[in-house]
Parts: structure tokens; C-alpha cells; sequence
């Protein structure tokens, strides 16, 4: 199912909220790989989102590691 919007749809991450924030996992994660050794934030349109749907479907990027709940959710 496609769905299509009026408005451009985009991704955003923050790091600060994830679980795996600062553990082995967070260092093989899309946002590290993407933002660098201290990743805060990442935000991706929809058309970037996309992209990098594909290269991590083929094994080029690391995929999206990010699970809610971190040390701001905890707060």
C-alpha cells in the first residue's frame, strides 16, 4: 500500500532518547555512522529516508538502531 500526502514526510531522530544511546550498539547504528563518533540528532526527508531504506536492504549502511525510552524519556 502506497500513501501519498500533500505534505513531505520526514524522519527524525534524537539520540538522547534512545536505550542504546552510548553502547556498543549506538556505534552501529545508522545515525553514528551518518552523523560521526558523538551523534546527537539526525533528521532525513522522506526521499532520504527512502535512500537509505535501500543501501541498508543491500548492506551498505547500518541499519536505524534507535529505540525510545532513553536517559530524556526516563526524566
Amino acid at each position: 500500500m502506497r500513501v501519498t500526502t500533500n505534505h513531505p514526510l520526514s524522519v527524525s531522530v534524537s539520540c538522547d532518547d534512545c536505550v542504546r544511546h552510548s553502547t556498543p550498539e549506538c556505534e552501529d547504528c545508522l545515525v553514528s555512522f551518518v552523523v560521526g563518533d558523538t551523534p546527537d540528532h539526525l533528521s532525513l526527508s522522506e526521499e532520504m529516508a527512502a535512500a537509505a531504506s535501500v543501501l541498508v536492504s543491500e548492506g551498505l549502511l547500518p541499519e536505524l538502531k534507535y529505540r525510545p525510552g532513553g536517559s530524556l524519556a526516563s526524566h
